[in-house]
């Protein structure tokens, strides 16, 4: 009980002591302060409009491709068409074939040769295809966001890239058609092969039934189309609509909204500098006044210049 009054008289004496050193300082405190509130506000003029200038400076293109399987043989291919694109080989190839040099990701860049292969379409598979971190986390959250992306709607498939090089995207799209269109006329090869065969063997019979004959009228067409698929006269994979290449949109108005949280960051360390630095040059001033505390530094510089 006796300690109590000690205690408190401390800790009066501690406050004291930490209201003392605010006042002293006080013109460097509110300086200080006043100063960060200043530049983070002048920040959202200055940051916003740094960070979009630079990213015009390295504005992208996004290429937009879609495609879509013939309607009289989507029942001869045995996987949905993205099947075919979502290939680490197939997307490394075309971005061979279409000149890119280097696959850039989160933590650098691996070059697109023979010798790193293997390496590339690991990334291939983890970052553009699974959209995963090297940590398994989903790395972009939104898909208008991803570099690469392939999606399905119904019979039509939409690929997009994004790159600063136009001419390569295109190119790259050139690839990824061409490859899935080889792809999906080898799978359903052997199933047109059938069809037309089951269907010249019905049509060649001497004595069809009236069922046999309505399936020859019912699926005349279908024949036309697969005999002329298979003599190269037939497209299966083909354009659903013009690719379109156009500059990735961005607008200062971004970065502003993103700005506020750096803003704040800003004021408030340089709140947590103006205390800091008041509380240094006051233990600094303690110590010039202190005989004993400078008899000890000048001592030690002495003993650390003789050795």
């Amino acid at each position: 009980m006796s300690d109590n009054p000690r205690n408190q008289n401390e800790e009066e004496i501690s406050l004291l002591d930490l209201f003392t050193v605010v006042l002293r300082y006080r013109k460097l405190i509110i300086g200080i302060i006043v100063f960060s509130i200043i530049l983070s506000i002048a920040g959202y003029y200055i940051i916003p409009l740094y960070q979009y200038n630079k990213a015009k400076k390295n504005l992208q293109t996004q290429g937009i491709m879609q495609l879509e399987i013939a309607k009289k043989a989507q029942g001869y291919v045995s996987q949905s068409m993205d099947n075919f694109i979502l290939h680490p080989e197939v997307i490394y190839n075309s971005l061979y074939s279409a000149g890119k040099k280097y696959f850039l990701y989160g933590g650098g860049s691996v070059p697109l040769d023979d010798k790193n292969k293997t390496t590339v379409m690991y990334l291939i598979n983890l970052f553009w295809i699974q959209n995963l971190d090297f940590n398994g986390n989903i790395l972009v959250q939104k898909e208008s966001n991803r570099i690469f992306n392939v999606k399905r709607r119904d019979q039509i498939v939409e690929v997009t890239l994004k790159d600063i090089d136009t001419e390569m995207i295109k190119k790259f799209m050139e690839n990824i058609f061409i490859s899935c269109k080889q792809n999906v006329e080898n799978n359903m090869r052997n199933s047109a092969i059938m069809m037309v065969s089951n269907y010249e063997r019905l049509l060649n019979s001497p004595k069809k039934s009236e069922s046999v004959q309505m399936m020859l009228e019912r699926d005349f067409d279908t024949y036309v189309y697969l005999s002329n698929f298979l003599e190269g006269k037939e497209d299966v994979v083909k354009l659903a609509s013009k690719p379109v290449f156009a500059e990735t949109p961005t607008s200062i108005i971004i970065f502003q909204k993103q700005y506020p949280r750096k803003g704040v960051f800003i004021a408030f360390a340089g709140i947590i500098l103006a205390f800091m630095l008041a509380f240094l040059l006051n233990t600094i001033r303690n110590i010039k006044n202190d005989e004993d505390s400078m008899k000890k530094i000048t001592e030690a510089l002495e003993n650390s210049g003789e050795k």
